[in-house]
């Protein structure tokens, strides 16, 4: 079922400024390859596909660039387009245009009909739409009896939920580091278990004798660069300073030594997300 939409025409100011700046994705829609071009659907921020997809609160396709339960879509529809990718598609005269979406179909009623100039635009369009996807029908007849009838479906996706010290706990400890033959044995003096992981690594001086002379804490907070766990983890170590973590298996994915560094540069909070 479609999602919930929300739809307004809406001035390009009250768009964040980053979106404002937003380079558009042309869309053909899928008709015939004769007459595809004189309809298309132009989207700012999203990337070419068979669909126009936007994450929460991304600023580059979220006009608000919030994460508040919607994907603001900033849109528009452009008659008799130019275009080197449809070269079989053959200049006509626009007679009528129209839309199923009320902002898009009154976006397009504004334009002055027939319509001869080539790439003739719509105003930007801002489509608020909830977690899922809305799909966008438009069609326009030609003076020469063709029309253009096109489909596009514009997809929100949910924001990732905010990540916490318990994400790190599940996602890296619990998976690579708190075994029992490891960390969870309190192996080099440290335990990564649930209950003492927090208290074992915040503020805490690094147990390798070098590390502990450079000053290195185990994590230091909002301070990456004196955090001698993401040392471990990314294996930027001095000779006298251990092999990089973990021992067992491959090193971890850059994602995930990302999630540690931005833990750290938050302040290494214990419960509050970063």
């Amino acid at each position: 079922m479609a999602a919930r939409l929300l739809a307004a025409v809406l001035v390009a100011g009250s768009l964040t400024s980053a979106h404002a700046e937003a380079a558009f994705t042309r869309y053909f829609g899928g008709g015939n390859a004769r007459t595809d071009c004189m309809l298309v659907t132009d989207v700012a921020g999203t990337a070419r596909g068979n669909a126009a997809r936007c994450t929460d609160g991304d600023p580059a396709c979220d006009g608000d660039g919030a994460v508040n339960g919607t994907c603001l879509f900033r849109l528009r529809v452009c008659l008799d387009a130019t275009d080197p990718s449809l070269p079989h598609c053959a200049s006509d005269v626009v007679t009528s245009a129209v839309a199923d979406l009320p902002p898009v179909e009154a976006a397009l009623q504004a334009l002055a009909m027939p319509v001869e100039t080539p790439d003739t635009c719509t105003v930007d369009v801002a489509v608020a739409v909830a977690p899922g996807r809305t799909v966008v029908h438009a069609s326009a007849t030609m003076a020469s009896g063709h029309s253009d009838r096109d489909r596009l479906a514009l997809v929100c996706r949910r924001a990732a939920p905010p990540a916490t010290f318990a994400t790190i706990q599940r996602k890296i400890f619990a998976v690579s580091c708190a075994t029992a033959s490891c960390h969870g044995g309190g192996a080099g003096g440290l335990t990564l278990s649930t209950d003492v992981a927090y208290a074992n690594l915040v503020g805490v001086e690094a147990a390798n004798p070098a590390a502990r002379a450079a000053g290195l804490l185990r994590v230091a907070p909002g301070d990456p660069g004196r955090s001698f766990l993401l040392d471990k983890l990314t294996g930027m170590l001095l000779a006298d300073e251990g092999a990089q973590m973990p021992r067992v298996g491959t090193a971890l994915p850059a994602a995930r030594v990302d999630l540690v560094r931005r833990w750290i540069a938050a302040g290494a909070p214990a419960d509050a997300p970063f």
